[in-house]
């Protein structure tokens, strides 16, 4: 396979099903085990090849075989070669390294507004947010009344149903803050760009090199706002602090992004809404009373703890926003 791509190993090392191999320049390789489509593999492919034009470097570096070939076939596995970036393993945990990550996530989104859109094959994913949240609060009061309609109605039923208003509270709360907000119209008057989002931030895909962060995955890429990616780094982020913390470290991470690329005050208000308004305890109940996923009472109860943890707001975090925004001068 070495001599398929020219490359000279001296000595490699197994990782599972992967491999890494360092040849006598002192590079070192990383042969990688296609787990999904190639075509979903290859559009990350060309990606990062178009980044690497426009001399975006911190990304996925693919190497090509002398023949042009991206893939090696062995045993009914498809494989692929990247350069490995050797750096420090990223930490959610350590604050440093989230604020240097959001450096580098606003020098991406900058640099990628210089990129061609149309000639990457990933999706568009901008909606309208409150659009979206209107439906879902439609979706909590037919939820309300399946559940009073029940002859019988279970734990889940209750405990979801008890949940509710205090839910409905911050997706009315997030509503006010954007209703005067149009989002297709600030993107027509170049108010707030679309860029490429990394879009999923986990730590064994994140190294850091001379201060940089490198996101060594781009299969979760899409086309959205600015606010998408902050909105999914302070969502693993709050995993790692006290809830105590979270409005003075969400301040932080904004202003830390500011550094590079100025938020507007409507998108930092978009941002807020994502941020109190309940994903994930709506589809939850969405599967529950809409799709009816075959899941038993324990696994929803377990579930639905989890979701409530992960979602609840305190109102020293949404007065605490809500005065930030109030005060926010971009």
């Amino acid at each position: 396979m070495a001599s398929r791509y020219e490359l000279s190993p001296k000595t490699a090392y197994r990782i599972g099903e992967e491999y890494l191999l360092y040849d006598t320049n002192n590079s070192i390789y990383k042969i990688n085990k296609v787990y999904s489509k190639r075509g979903d593999v290859y559009n990350q492919f060309n990606l990062a090849n178009v980044l690497n034009e426009k001399n975006i470097m911190n990304t996925l570096r693919v190497i090509k075989s002398k023949h042009g070939e991206y893939f090696y076939k062995r045993h009914k596995s498809y494989y692929y070669i990247t350069l490995y970036n050797k750096g420090l393993q990223f930490e959610f945990k350590n604050k440093n390294h989230v604020k240097l990550l959001t450096t580098s996530i606003s020098d991406f989104h900058t640099s990628s507004t210089n990129v061609d859109f149309s000639s990457l094959n990933i999706k568009d994913r901008v909606n309208n947010l409150s659009k979206n949240i209107m439906e879902n609060l439609y979706s909590f009061d037919r939820i309300a009344s399946i559940i009073n309609n029940r002859n019988v109605v279970s734990r889940f039923d209750e405990m979801y149903l008890k949940c509710l208003p205090y839910y409905t509270n911050l997706a009315l709360i997030a509503l006010s803050q954007i209703k005067d907000i149009s989002i297709n119209s600030l993107i027509d008057n170049n108010e707030i760009n679309k860029v490429i989002c990394i879009n999923r931030f986990r730590s064994e895909e994140l190294q850091i090199i001379n201060n940089q962060v490198y996101f060594n995955n781009l299969s979760k890429c899409s086309i959205n706002l600015r606010i998408k990616d902050l909105y999914e780094l302070l969502m693993k982020a709050y995993h790692y602090s006290q809830p105590d913390q979270h409005l003075e470290f969400t301040i932080d991470i904004i202003n830390e992004y500011n550094k590079s690329h100025i938020l507007s005050k409507d998108e930092v208000k978009l941002l807020f809404a994502m941020i109190i308004f309940p994903f994930k305890f709506y589809r939850l109940g969405k599967r529950r009373y809409f799709t009816k996923k075959d899941w038993s009472e324990s696994k929803y109860l377990h579930n639905l703890k989890k979701v409530t943890t992960y979602s609840q707001r305190s109102k020293k975090f949404i007065n605490g926003f809500i005065e930030f925004l109030n005060d926010y001068e971009y």
